[in-house]
């Protein structure tokens, strides 16, 4: 359903009142595909909501250790807080979740082997396809923590309501969501 929603022009960062996406539903109720279909057709994986809640929180919050994994794998952002100050990782811990806390585990094991695993740049090494080591190492490290001013730019889009068009985004609910139950 989310996919014919897409293909006929359904706005993929549409909010609820609370600030509330489609990609954060789908996580909190474990939508697997649902998540995948939103990233692939572009959906701000780190959209914040009203109380500064986003997909990888919540999918925490609820024990969906795939969703969490997968969040983490295409650039969820672990050390956003939200309002009160919990990162997505003290969510799960918080809330007993032990199997998302490994989910957490094994994405830095990711991120520490591809670290260890790209030669270094001033040796004139290549990562996978030959692009520089540097760069392997700098998507590592950017799946792990965005810039500030990145992370603002969409604070401001989530708490504001606008979209590139400069309309309201707010609804009651929106059609993706509808689309999730």
């Amino acid at each position: 359903m989310a996919d014919v929603l897409l293909r006929h022009g359904a706005g993929i960062n549409l909010q609820d009142r609370e600030g509330v996406t489609a990609l954060r539903s789908a996580a909190l109720e474990g939508h697997e595909r649902v998540v995948d279909v939103l990233i692939q057709h572009g959906a701000e994986i780190n959209l914040q909501c009203n109380l500064g809640g986003t997909a990888l929180m919540a999918a925490a919050f609820r024990g969906r250790p795939a969703v969490v994994l997968r969040l983490l794998r295409t650039g969820a952002d672990m050390t956003l807080r939200t309002a009160a100050g919990k990162t997505a990782l003290q969510i799960a811990k918080e809330e007993g979740h032990g199997e998302c806390v490994e989910a957490f585990r094994t994405y830095l094991g990711e991120v520490k082997a591809a670290r260890s695993k790209a030669p270094s740049a001033e040796a004139g090494g290549a990562g996978a396809g030959g692009a520089p080591a540097g760069a392997a190492v700098a998507g590592a490290s950017a799946a792990v923590s965005a810039s500030s001013g990145l992370i603002e730019a969409r604070r401001r889009r989530c708490w504001s309501g606008s979209t590139a068009a400069g309309g309201s985004t707010r609804g009651s609910n929106t059609p993706l969501m509808a689309a999730n139950v």
